[in-house]
Parts: C-alpha cells; sequence; structure tokens
C-alpha cells in the first residue's frame, strides 16, 4: 500500500467523522421538536426502535443490492439515490439517538444550549463507528436501524394524534421572521 492510499483513506474517515455530526446537527436545527420527540421515545427503550427498522433496512439493503449488479447508469443512479435517501432517513433518528446519548453526559450548558447535547452524543457516538470491526460492522449498521426506526415510529404515532406529519420546520423561524418584520414597520412608522 502506497502513502497516497493510506492518506486517502485517512481523509475519506475524516470526512465521515465530521459528515455524520453536521448531518445530525442539520436534523436537531430543522427539526429540533421531532429531535427531543426521538430522543425521549428512545429512553425508554432501543430494542423496539431496532426492530421497526430492520424491514427498512433490509428492504433497502435488498433493493441497492438488486440495482448494483445492472450495467446501466440509471440503476447505478437509482440505487444511489435509494441509497442516499435511506441515510438521510436514518440519520434524522440517529440525532435523536446521539442527543439521547448526549443527555446521559450532562453539562451545565445544556440549559442554554440544548444543542450541545446532540454535539456531545455525536461525538461519542461518530467515535465509537472508528473502532475496528464493531464500530464498523455493529454500532454503525445498528444506530442507522435505530435511527430508522425510531423515526418511523414517530412519524406513525404523530400522524396518529394530529392527523399531518410531525416532520415541520421549527416555530422559531417564523417568530423571528415575525419580529423582523414588526421592527421594519416600527422603523418605518
Amino acid at each position: 500500500m502506497l502513502v497516497a492510499d493510506v492518506i486517502m483513506w485517512f481523509l475519506i474517515i475524516v470526512g465521515i467523522c465530521l459528515a455524520f455530526p453536521a448531518l445530525w446537527l442539520l436534523s436537531r436545527g430543522l427539526y429540533p421538536r421531532q429531535i427531543e420527540n426521538i430522543a425521549n421515545y428512545l429512553e425508554k427503550s432501543l430494542v423496539k426502535p431496532f426492530f421497526i427498522g430492520v424491514p427498512i433496512a433490509a428492504a433497502t439493503f435488498f433493493t441497492v443490492a438488486a440495482l448494483g449488479g445492472k450495467k446501466s447508469p440509471f440503476m447505478d443512479i437509482a440505487m444511489f439515490l435509494i441509497l442516499g435517501a435511506f441515510l438521510f432517513y436514518a440519520n434524522i433518528g440517529v440525532a435523536g439517538f446521539a442527543t439521547m446519548i448526549g443527555r446521559r453526559l450532562p453539562s451545565p450548558v445544556d440549559a442554554e444550549r440544548p444543542w450541545k447535547s446532540t454535539v456531545r452524543g455525536g461525538t461519542a457516538l461518530v467515535l465509537s463507528f472508528v473502532f475496528p470491526f464493531l464500530g464498523w460492522f455493529c454500532i454503525l449498521p445498528f444506530s442507522l436501524i435505530i435511527g430508522a426506526g425510531a423515526l418511523t415510529n414517530r412519524l406513525i404515532t404523530g400522524r396518529k394524534k394530529t392527523g399531518a406529519l410531525v416532520l415541520q420546520p421549527h416555530e422559531s423561524s417564523a417568530k423571528v421572521a415575525k419580529s423582523d418584520a414588526d421592527e421594519v414597520v416600527g422603523a418605518a412608522g
């Protein structure tokens, strides 16, 4: 193995280790109430979301495997779109999982900055992915399966309660826009 190969794999691993927590923070920023609901749900048990996520992950795996064997560029594109959609979907749930882990590693700044628990838990979780074999083949897939199952459960139970999809942008952005509009009207008047 050449030095260039070692550097390439090192940079790929570092990129993945930065991308996962960034995606979890993005999810936390877009859907804070839903991530909190997922974290609260995961506090009770990880077994039920795991078994809810297994069929979703299995269906994705078999679909991607079936499309990957074809010699068509359209099938390759479909394969990457399906895999990307699953990873994005599952990582919204993993953001709740990281938040739950971060809550179990408490800090006094959590009251002022609740997103810090996602950063702490996400850092611990993503560093566990780097652990050889156990992290690659157990912790990473199990966390994706748990994330997909937790999000699916929250979407189903949220739809039953409200009759609408649960994933909605955070309401504070609407409050900020309204307060900005009030300031402009006040300054003009």
